[in-house]
C-alpha cells in the first residue's frame, strides 16, 4: 500500500524550553505532559477508523521503555494530530513471550515537519483483547526526500 498521508504536522524542537536539556528532564516533561494533557483522551485514526484512546499504558511506555529526547517531546505535543493522520502501515502478530491478552501491533507511518524537515515517525499501537492499548514513536534516522 503507498503511503498517502495528505496533512503534515509541523513541530519546532528549538522553540521548546527543554531544548538541549538532558534526558532525564525531557522524560520527566513526556511522563507530565501525558498525565496532563492526553491520558483519558482519544483521537480518531483518519487511515483506519479506530478511535485510539491514551491510558495508563501510553505513559508507562514512555516513562519506563522509551528514549527521551527534544524530537519526541515535541512530537508528544503534537500526538493526537499525528495519530489523526497517520497512515496504516501493516499488523504484527503478537511473539509468543508478549503477555496472553495482547492481540497483536497495529503499525502506523506518519509524516512530520520538524525543523522544517519532513521526516518519518514509525508509531506502533498495541492491541490488547480489553481495548487498551500503549505506542511507541521514533523518528527515523534518514529524512524523507
Amino acid at each position: 500500500m503507498k503511503y498517502k498521508q495528505k496533512i503534515i504536522p509541523e513541530v519546532l524542537t528549538n522553540s521548546a524550553t527543554f531544548y538541549n536539556q538532558p534526558k532525564k528532564k525531557i522524560g520527566l516533561f513526556l511522563i507530565a505532559y501525558y498525565e496532563k494533557n492526553l491520558k483519558g483522551k482519544s483521537v480518531k485514526n483518519l487511515s483506519t477508523g479506530i478511535t485510539i484512546n491514551f491510558t495508563t499504558d501510553g505513559q508507562r511506555k514512555i516513562s519506563k521503555g522509551s528514549a527521551a529526547y527534544s524530537k519526541k517531546a515535541m512530537l508528544l505535543i503534537k500526538l493526537i494530530d499525528i495519530l489523526k493522520y497517520a497512515e496504516f502501515s501493516n499488523f504484527g502478530l503478537r511473539k509468543d513471550s508478549d503477555v496472553k491478552n495482547l492481540i497483536g501491533f497495529i503499525n502506523f507511518k506518519a509524516k512530520v515537519k520538524i525543523d522544517n524537515k519532513i521526516e518519518n515517525v514509525r508509531i506502533a499501537i498495541k492491541m490488547y483483547n480489553n481495548g487498551k492499548f500503549f505506542y511507541s514513536m521514533d523518528v527515523n534516522k534518514k529524512p524523507t526526500m
